[in-house]
């Protein structure tokens, strides 16, 4: 886990190395372990590496890292199956002068080809130069775990693990205003329908799964998607206690991988299915391995008791026996903490509960460990949130259209279903039934309506800035299926905003996360089973609570509400500190004409963090 930077120049002028400086200076915090740059011999290529080191300790590890004396790679992230390839490169005959996943990957490259980037397991940005070819090659993992951002111009593009980057080597921003209004009017802090888009009209970034060669010699540039889901079918013949048989072992199995480091490893524990599922994961691969090894686990705690999960959390320190570590976030941290928050965000964020993340990872910092195994992704891709009943429900509808209402919505309304919370509003069924069978219809009207007469908008938004985007169809999916409905969760909308928060917090404080739900073979195999077992009995990610029931207590397995880091933020409001905090960001937006009042919205404050950040 790491930094990278780099400046490539489209002409045969060399590159400014103290620009290049600037560029790696920016992002020191990602790798306080070392630093190092690299330039080719005609100045026209500069990279540079930030480390923090956590495989191979040793200075061999360093990079920019020359491997075969032909390729020089800068690499942002861990490779987890590394002792795999390692050990069938050495059979295919190639030695390695370090135990590092760095030069796996690059030996990888050298003899596989473009197709090694299937092969691997891990979480990845990284640039690798061809000095041989005079090519360069530029990659980003499966699901956008780790950044890489670009900023180009007629001389040169320049490229960099976090945009700050750019400014600090006298880039000037240029806000993307349609980005500040997709945040304001629908709190999107990224574009579903164009993933390269950032808040910055001068600034893209790579997007997930997808590489990019650049031919030195002649220029040409190719960008292409290296990994596809939409292929997987459904495998109906498959029993649901097959597919949690199947499902506890690869889970398992990326736990495993993710676990190899060479520094202290512990756990984000929040008392919820996922967090929870992941520690007790941790704790049976230690027994059965017969390792005597404590571990480490981390939580945000809160006063308010109706947002707090203490007692969650110590069922699961008392079960696993761990070595625990709580913080409590409170409004005075946060607004002394609320600037830097954004200056390493980059970007608007949400809501205040990223405080809660951040504050975890500030308190792990102090501790000897330097990587953190957390339960993200599983509500994505595993069916989650509420929103994915309605989608099942749906789909039912439409396979069966002349079954009984009450047969169908079954499900929807069990007994057992998050739905019976009061944490969650019920949608009406009827609605429902409605947009089942006539979805086809009602399409095309809504799309009508939209260029017509445009979509309503927060009223804080100012009218002159509302009426520039009002006639454009919001930017989000529609889906005939539960199923693509998660894909469109997992990899175009929601998860990778939340992989931006908790990257750019982690490393903030150089702590490095690791998401064991986010195994790409684990994520396939899960959209190649039936929909029904990812919603069973009214059960929200069923696989989970059925798979590792042995594992988790029942009060982890069989909970139904869902709290996850909720800073106690409704309190806040009340607080005459919280007044007071807010007020200039506030107007800093009015100053920018986005907004027609001081009336309290987040977003405001969000952006006005985030303006006063970039000014």
């Amino acid at each position: 886990m790491c930094g990278i930077a780099g400046i490539i120049s489209k002409t045969e002028k060399p590159i400014i190395r103290n620009e290049l400086n600037k560029l790696s200076e920016a992002i020191a915090h990602r790798g306080p372990d070392g630093d190092g740059l690299y330039f080719n011999e005609s100045g026209t290529i500069g990279l540079a590496h930030r480390r923090l080191s956590i495989i191979d300790l040793s200075a061999d590890a360093n990079q920019p890292m020359q491997v075969l004396d032909r390729y020089i790679i800068i690499f942002n992230g861990e490779i987890y199956n590394f002792i795999e390839l390692r050990e069938q490169l050495v059979k295919s005959g190639y030695s390695f002068r370090t135990k590092s996943d760095t030069e796996v990957l690059c030996v990888s490259y050298h003899h596989y080809g473009i197709e090694f980037l299937n092969q691997l397991d891990g979480m990845f940005a990284f640039c690798i130069y061809d000095i041989e070819l005079n090519e360069i090659l530029f990659a980003r993992d499966r699901f956008g775990e780790k950044p890489f951002y670009i900023q180009e111009d007629t001389d040169c593009l320049r490229f960099a693990s976090e945009i700050k980057s750019f400014w600090k080597a006298g880039i000037k921003p240029v806000i993307n205003e349609q980005m500040v209004y997709y945040f304001l009017a629908f709190e999107l802090v990224e574009n579903p329908k164009c993933k390269s888009d950032t808040f910055f009209s001068n600034i893209s970034k790579l997007e997930a799964a997808h590489y990019v060669r650049i031919n030195m010699n002649s220029g040409e540039r190719k960008q292409v998607k290296y990994w596809h889901t939409e292929q997987i079918k459904p495998d109906e013949s498959i029993t649901f206690d097959e597919a949690c048989e199947q499902f506890r072992y690869l889970f398992s199995d990326s736990v495993k991988r993710r676990l190899r480091a060479d520094v202290p490893v512990g756990s984000s524990l929040s008392g919820g299915l996922d967090s929870s599922t992941v520690a007790c994961a941790v704790e049976d691969l230690l027994k059965k391995q017969n390792i005597s090894h404590e571990q480490y686990t981390f939580s945000a705690r809160f006063e308010d008791k109706n947002l707090d999960e203490g007692d969650y959390i110590e069922t699961i320190v008392k079960k696993i026996k761990s070595n625990h570590y709580d913080c409590y976030p409170h409004l005075t941290d946060f607004i002394n903490q609320a600037e830097k928050i954004t200056y390493h965000q980059d970007e608007p964020f949400g809501s205040a509960s990223i405080f809660a993340q951040w504050d975890v990872f500030r308190m792990v910092n102090h501790t000897p460990v330097k990587v953190i195994l957390d339960g993200q992704g599983a509500d994505e891709y595993l069916a989650g949130y509420p929103v994915f009943f309605k989608m099942l429900l749906k789909e039912k509808i439409r396979r069966h259209p002349l079954k009984k209402m009450t047969g169908l919505s079954a499900d929807y309304e069990s007994k057992n279903s998050f739905y019976d919370e009061k944490y969650t509003e019920r949608v009406e069924l009827n609605k429902i039934y409605i947009q089942a069978y006539f979805e086809k219809l009602l399409q095309p009207i809504s799309t009508l309506k939209y260029r017509t007469i445009g979509h309503a908008a927060p009223a804080f938004i100012k009218a002159s800035f509302h009426n520039n985007y009002k006639h454009q169809t919001p930017p989000f999916g529609r889906f005939n299926t539960m199923d693509e409905g998660l894909r469109y969760w997992t990899l175009t909308y929601g998860l990778e905003k939340l992989l931006r928060f908790a990257d750019r917090s982690s490393m903030a404080h150089a702590i490095e996360v690791r998401l064991p739900f986010l195994d790409h073979k684990l994520v396939e195999y899960v959209f190649s089973i039936p929909s029904e077992f990812k919603i069973k009995n009214g059960w929200t990610k069923s696989l989970i609570r059925y798979s590792f029931n042995d594992l988790l207590p029942d009060e982890i397995t069989w909970r139904k509400n869902k709290l996850a880091f909720q800073v106690p933020e409704k309190k806040w409001e009340s607080n005459p500190d919280w007044q007071k905090f807010i007020k200039p960001y506030i107007n800093i937006c009015a100053d920018f004409n986005y907004a027609t009042n001081n009336s309290y919205n987040w977003s405001l404050i969000s952006l006005g963090l985030w303006l006063k950040s970039i000014s």
